[in-house]
């Protein structure tokens, strides 16, 4: 993973605060870490299929499969502000656009997958973009008592992006086919 990001940030004074920030990235490489991105959901870490068997490692002509891996997002732009009114009310909002993951097709080679043409060869999903809003309203309700009101909308004007994109092949090697198959030369 390399990256560089710039950042700038403005405290709260005079009743309000924000933050802007981008990143440019890579994640290159053959294993997407501990909860492994390869696997479509899986999200317990150091229980997955990395290394588990040499056809994961090797595409249809027999060349190493490393590149982009599933979660690279080359272009992450966020922003976060909040204000504070003088009577108790409060207003912030988080926006974010990043960039499309990598899509890749896949089989199942005797029960692993496989990205058989390479990493990233279906290009990148639609760019992913957020927006959401928090609004509280503080009450003083005796002493050093305090009543607060709070309401956070996700997603405030329902932008639809695709989250996942099922990218698996409806073929399968069968049951235990020769490892001379596999490596036997382009298929």
């Amino acid at each position: 993973y390399d990256s560089v990001e710039a950042r700038l940030r403005k405290r709260l004074s005079n009743n309000w605060s924000a933050e802007v920030s981008y990143t440019w990235s890579r994640l290159f490489g053959n294993y997407g870490g501990l909860a492994s991105s390869d696997e479509s959901g899986r999200t317990s870490p150091n229980i997955n299929r990395y290394f588990d068997a040499l056809y994961m490692s090797y595409d249809a002509n027999n060349q190493a499969v490393e590149g982009l891996l599933p979660t690279d997002r080359p272009h992450v732009f966020k922003f976060q502000g909040t204000y504070d009114f003088n009577f108790g009310l409060s207003i912030g909002a988080f926006a974010s656009v990043q960039s499309g993951y990598p899509l890749s097709s896949t089989i199942t080679w005797q029960g692993y997958p496989v990205y058989f043409n390479g990493r990233g060869d279906l290009g990148r999903s639609p760019t992913y973009k957020s927006f959401d809003m928090n609004v509280s309203q503080e009450f003083r309700i005796g002493g050093r008592s305090r009543l607060v009101l709070a309401a956070n909308f996700d997603n405030l004007f329902d932008l639809e992006t695709p989250l996942d994109y099922f990218t698996y092949n409806p073929w399968r090697s069968g049951v235990n086919p020769p490892d001379s198959t596999f490596f036997g030369g382009p298929w």
